[in-house]
């Protein structure tokens, strides 16, 4: 699903990039579904909303002035969800400068963040599109691929050990067998990581209706704290 990123500095919206995107003003914009207001307490407030065959569904986000952030569901016939909660800056800080996330698709699988001016450049910086707060450890999928439905790139990057833990070549050795000369081929493989504080899963994936692009890092700890992180082109 398409994200849209707002950005705001001194307290005001400035640009929007991203897909369907039809109103920035310093204090409201529309676009990707979302409309959002800054309020005269210097809060904000995020709303998306669509009407499905039982009703009307609404995802809204909302971010006090001192960075209190709350995303809620609501659905009919069921009471309000509160989906994430919790502050999105350091104790003392006022909401001025940051982007905030917001992403397309179905209304009940909608999600929202906030990423202090700070820590958006550390992200682009080092070349990556979101951090998971997860175990860097475990099993990780990686897919390769080109042919012609498309072709799929990835790379497991990380501080800790890699093992091999089973692979599938899928359609290669059909494709060699046909055409000898073809540089086609398909791989699935399952890495195994152990002893690591972080790990990076990149991928860039165009295979046919297929478009699955991103560079996440795995970590539990403190992503700007981290040691021997690369820089992703």
């Amino acid at each position: 699903m398409a994200t849209m990123k707002l950005y705001l500095e001194n307290g005001f919206f400035v640009k929007a990039e991203g897909r369907y995107i039809y109103e920035v003003g310093p204090t409201r914009a529309i676009g990707n579904g979302w409309t959002c207001t800054i309020n005269e307490d210097g809060s904000i407030e995020c709303l998306s909303e669509r009407e499905y065959s039982d009703g009307w569904h609404s995802v809204r986000y909302t971010i006090t002035e001192n960075g209190l952030a709350k995303l809620t569901l609501r659905v009919p016939y069921q009471p309000v969800v509160t989906l994430k909660k919790g502050y999105v800056l350091p104790r003392g800080r006022k909401l001025s400068d940051g982007v905030i996330g917001l992403a397309g698709g179905y209304i009940d699988e909608r999600y929202a963040y906030f990423r202090d001016s700070s820590f958006e450049n550390f992200l682009k910086e080092h070349g990556i599109s979101a951090v998971k707060h997860k175990d860097p450890n475990g099993l990780f999928y990686i897919r390769n691929a080109r042919y012609g439905g498309g072709e799929c790139e990835s790379l497991l990057l990380t501080d800790g050990n890699k093992a091999d833990a089973g692979y599938d070549t899928g359609r290669t050795n059909n494709w060699q067998e046909e055409f000898p000369m073809t540089s086609a081929y398909e791989q699935d493989e399952y890495v195994n990581v152990s002893g690591a504080s972080w790990t990076i899963h990149k991928q860039t994936q165009h295979e046919r209706d297929c478009h699955n692009c991103f560079s996440i890092l795995y970590t539990l700890e403190d992503p700007m704290k981290l040691v021997g992180l690369p820089k992703l082109s």
